[in-house]
């Protein structure tokens, strides 16, 4: 049976900070309301004017003008201030509509409405609602104001919706990785009662050997504390028959990802099992590939669950250009003269949503008798990614 690499106990698990909703503030600008004259009765006549009651004088009345409003002064625009607030008069721009000033505006009037500055999407149903209320009260067609507000009110939701789908994916990875750390804490439990129990049947047994001594660690197999410390032990060669042929920023980009640092050890135990897989082909005692190796690993050999591994992908990532490009990865012309090879098979490293870390390979065993692992990071494109 063979062994989980390496047979160290995880680092402690620190309190993780809560999740929190993602800034959604937003702030509406101030309308300004045009004044109308008033106008008169249904008649045409202006108010005060002469009616049909009036007396005769017999002479016939003087035409009087029907009402006109006064035509504005013509007055040239107000040149815009460069990089200043910008009126909100007109649609404008969407960088015209994220203005500070009409957001902290906008902010006013949410919590004139709502109570709250706080935007939720019931608050957006509440403006537009008003909105809507507003122009078929009207009558007429939307003015440039009411046009403005609107797009504002569809950004602002649009902004809301992103910011909604971020964080349920930040929790769905959050409540993910408490799920793989509980899991490798069962695992190490487990290990050490199998361990007890070998410990007292040895003492029974009446064999004199100290069964409650500590094995020295092997240190080509102890657990980097980094994943540069990682990488830098690949690049020395101290994983004989496993070749690092990725790009290591890619790799570096998991430690924004997983605070705990539980990335680092899932990928050198897999590491440690694609070395042993290699081993074990080049002097025989191994004739299956890397799946039938975890499924039947040889004793005292390093291990990796049999279902966190997959074989291949399927035969749309395969086929479509979009998908197939970001798994052609690098390889020694030896390999394949283009210096790029497909590399479907990979260990899941991690579950964690979209992110869930990924480790592709190539079992070149049967030719040059070594694993290039050509990519460690994020998981890459699949049908799924948006």
């Amino acid at each position: 049976m063979g062994r989980s690499c390496p047979d160290l106990a995880l680092p402690p698990v620190e309190a993780l900070a809560p999740l929190e909703a993602p800034e959604t503030r937003a702030l509406l600008p101030e309308v300004a309301h045009r004044a109308v004259p008033p106008e008169g009765p249904a008649t045409g006549c202006p108010t005060g004017g002469p009616s049909a009651s009036a007396p005769s004088t017999g002479e016939s009345p003087a035409p009087v003008p029907s009402p006109r409003r006064p035509e504005p002064a013509a007055t040239a625009p107000a040149a815009e201030p460069d990089g200043g607030p910008r009126p909100f008069g007109a649609p404008g721009t969407r960088e015209q509509r994220r203005d500070p000033e009409l957001r902290r505006a906008f902010g006013a009037l949410l919590r004139d409405l709502t109570g709250s500055e706080i935007l939720t999407q019931q608050a957006v149903t509440l403006l537009r609602s008003v909105v809507d209320r507003s122009t078929a009260g009207s009558g007429t067609a939307p003015d440039e104001d009411a046009v403005a507000a609107t797009a504002l009110l569809e950004d602002l939701g649009r902004d809301l919706a992103a910011a909604q789908a971020r964080l349920e994916e930040a929790e769905a990875a959050h409540q993910e990785e408490q799920l793989e750390r509980a899991l490798a804490e069962q695992a190490r439990l487990e290990a050490e009662r199998r361990l007890r129990e070998l410990q007292r049947r040895v003492q029974r047994s009446g064999v004199e050997i100290d069964a409650w001594s500590t094995a020295p660690a092997d240190e080509d197999e102890a657990v980097p504390a980094t994943t540069a410390e990682l990488l830098e032990r690949l690049a020395a060669g101290r994983l004989a028959r496993v070749v690092f042929t990725g790009d290591p920023a890619r790799a570096l980009e998991l430690d924004d990802v997983v605070h705990t640092g539980l990335h680092v050890q899932r990928t050198w135990e897999a590491l440690l099992a694609l070395r042993d897989y290699a081993a074990a082909k080049a002097d025989g005692s191994v004739d299956s590939d890397v799946q039938g190796y975890l499924e039947r690993t040889p004793d005292g050999m390093c291990s990796w669950p049999a279902g966190r591994h997959a074989r291949g992908e399927s035969s749309t990532v395969q086929n479509d250009p979009r998908l197939r490009a970001p798994r052609l990865l690098p390889v020694p012309v030896e390999v394949d003269p283009s210096g790029r090879a497909p590399m479907w098979a990979h260990m899941k490293l991690l579950s964690l949503g979209q992110t869930s870390p990924r480790l592709h390979y190539l079992d070149d065993t049967r030719r040059t008798g070594r694993v290039y692992v050509g990519y460690v990071g994020r998981h890459l494109p699949n049908t799924q990614t948006s």
